[in-house]
């Protein structure tokens, strides 16, 4: 399902599969349970980067380098892609060890509940909503 392009003023993806193709090298049993064993030759229908229009939203993708569920590679090439076709896409960058964090795609602040996102990455997307309004 699509939004009207007038009912979306940005779009914040956090450690997003935004090409499918290099998870699909790194973790190739998820799209397998998901989507059988054809799933090689299905990736096209289920690419993000297929969708890439302009004029579209702007888009702030933050990822951390050292992403071990997610591969970073799969955000560059959909920022590539969206930027490729006259879209803004931000792309933030950041190296796991910038702050403690809880595991997982290392956006999490540790010891805080309910979780909350890492300070830096709180700071970038407040800045990028602020900048969109």
């Amino acid at each position: 399902m699509s939004l009207p392009k007038e009912c979306v003023a940005g779009v914040v993806a956090i450690s997003p599969i935004g090409d499918p193709r290099p998870d699909f090298k790194m973790h190739h049993e998820r799209y397998a349970n998901l989507f059988g064993a054809n799933a090689a030759e299905r990736l096209s229908e289920m690419d993000p980067c297929r969708l890439a229009v302009s004029p579209g939203p702007p888009v702030l993708i933050t990822h951390s380098r050292q992403d071990n569920v997610v591969p970073i590679g799969s955000s560059r090439n959909f920022a590539e892609a969206y930027r490729s076709v006259g879209g803004t896409c931000d792309m933030y960058e950041y190296n796991s060890g910038d702050e403690p964090n809880t595991g997982g795609h290392a956006i999490w602040r540790r010891g805080v509940n309910p979780h909350k996102l890492l300070v830096h990455i709180e700071g970038r997307i407040s800045d990028f909503v602020r900048s969109h309004r």
